[in-house]
């Protein structure tokens, strides 16, 4: 199992300060780390998103971009 170096199981569950996983590690990202790890905003990530340019998932409720459509979206550029 994978531990980000951040967590380490104690402390409060709300870890949402933690920096993103790798590209690597993470299977998909927030609109938000999304936004970190690409250089991008959020406004721009939301508006490909709209326009179907960059495929997400809705999973427990929360927008996911997966990692392989963002790989592609910047591969493509």
């Amino acid at each position: 199992m994978y531990l980000h170096p951040n967590v380490t199981g104690r402390g409060p569950k709300n870890v949402q300060n933690v920096a993103p996983l790798p590209p690597d590690v993470a299977l998909a990202y927030r609109v938000n780390d999304a936004a970190r790890v690409s250089g991008l905003s959020r406004s721009t990530i939301n508006k490909l998103i709209s326009a179907g340019k960059l495929r997400s998932i809705m999973v427990a409720g929360r927008r996911l971009i997966p990692t392989e459509a963002l790989r592609a979206l910047l591969s493509a550029a």
